[in-house]
């Protein structure tokens, strides 16, 4: 047979996402599955007039680029991103097709059964199958409501004989269980890194996604030995079909990541790269950020209404950022409730898919974001519905 022949075992690789959307796309039913922002929030006028701002202005809108990036995207984005109180040089910065490609060449580049990835429990789970992928030992860090507890962790370090490691976070409203690392976790995280001789890929999709007055700076932001690899994402907070995110970190490291994206796609489309370049240097993102905060935050607030009312006997802390709520449900084997969800015409993301080693089964992920209001509320309690026959 063909297969016989295939080098890479697939077999441990598991989307739920992905295959839980197709499902949904052919039946009627609720989703509060995905991760996707709500197409209300995107600035179609806006990007309309930028298109034709940009198709006049620039002689190479339509024409291949760099594969680092059109200078003047890396430049807004460099300039944008000192509203996270990071200070990158415009050359040191990386356009990448969504932060989702970053994590894959960067998995990539430390791809050995001698480097141990260590990874929150839970965590994304993209970024999960990108590890999965590879030879790499996956050690899981004990968290809390506020992320990774530096002191278990650094008890397990000192088991560890190895001399290196890769840490992956999503420290600020992660993806999926919402929490955020106060900043004091993140201080004395970089100074685990500079003790244990680690590196830390930090992953930060969501932070501009923040329902708070609370000011989290970035773990980059307190990294004076370049032990930080820091990933973004413009797909939460403006569209998601440019695709777009960026990277930055070591040199070193920025040379071999550029080698391994000429091999997957050659340059991020330049088209997206001009339009958020130009929305950027005009200013309009601080504000259109604003009405994405209102919209989401109001979302956040009905599903945390509707779930007191008709799930009391959920668990949960409310999110402080980003477009999760999770959720446990005591002594309920949430795949299989997903299943009767699925009939009852809702669905969510069961949170054994966000373990490393699948064996939670009591959590589910919601996404507040996306549905409509009314869908919100008929979700919530078509789940109520489901688990109070269990």
């Amino acid at each position: 047979m063909i297969s016989s022949s295939y080098t890479i075992d697939l077999s441990n690789i598991k989307n739920e996402i992905r295959e839980l959307l197709k499902l949904i796309e052919t039946k009627n039913v609720i989703s509060l599955a995905g991760g996707l922002p709500n197409k209300d929030t995107f600035p179609k006028e806006e990007l309309k007039r930028i298109f034709e701002k940009c198709s006049e202005k620039y002689d190479n809108f339509l024409q291949y680029g760099p594969t680092e990036g059109i200078v003047k995207c890396r430049e807004a984005i460099a300039n944008f991103l000192k509203l996270r109180h990071l200070n990158v040089p415009p050359n040191q910065l990386i356009i990448t097709t969504g932060s989702q490609q970053a994590l894959e060449i960067i998995f990539k580049l430390f791809e050995s059964k001698d480097i141990t990835i260590y990874v929150e429990n839970p965590t994304y789970i993209g970024a999960l199958n990108c590890i999965k992928l590879n030879n790499n030992p996956i050690e899981t860090i004990p968290c809390d409501d506020k992320g990774i507890i530096i002191e278990e962790f650094e008890n397990m370090l000192k088991k560890k004989k190895s001399n290196f490691g890769l840490v992956y976070t999503v420290p600020t409203f992660q993806n999926p269980a919402g929490f955020c690392m106060p900043n004091e976790r993140r201080k004395q995280l970089v100074e685990l890194a500079n003790e244990y001789n680690l590196l830390i890929l930090e992953d930060e999709p969501y932070a501009f996604l923040n329902y708070t007055n609370e000011q989290f700076f970035p773990i980059k932001y307190y990294d004076k030995n370049d032990r930080v690899i820091y990933t973004c994402s413009f797909s939460k907070i403006f569209c998601p079909g440019f695709r777009l995110g960026a990277v930055f970190g070591p040199d070193d490291i920025l040379k071999k990541i550029v080698t391994l994206k000429q091999t997957e796609d050659l340059q991020s489309p330049s088209i997206g790269q001009f339009i958020l370049a130009e929305y950027l240097m005009e200013g309009r993102m601080e504000e259109h950020i604003k009405e994405v905060i209102k919209f989401n935050r109001n979302k956040r607030d009905l599903m945390a209404e509707v779930l007191k009312k008709y799930l009391p006997q959920a668990e949960w802390v409310l999110p402080k950022g980003g477009l999760f709520f999770w959720i446990k449900l005591k002594g309920i084997d949430t795949s299989d409730l997903l299943n009767k969800c699925i009939d009852k015409g809702v669905a969510f993301l069961p949170g054994d898919s966000f373990f490393a080693k699948r064996d939670d089964k009591e959590h589910i992920r919601l996404n507040f974001s996306y549905a409509k209001d009314e869908e919100i509320v008929e979700g919530i309690k078509r789940i109520a519905e489901v688990v109070s026959k269990l």
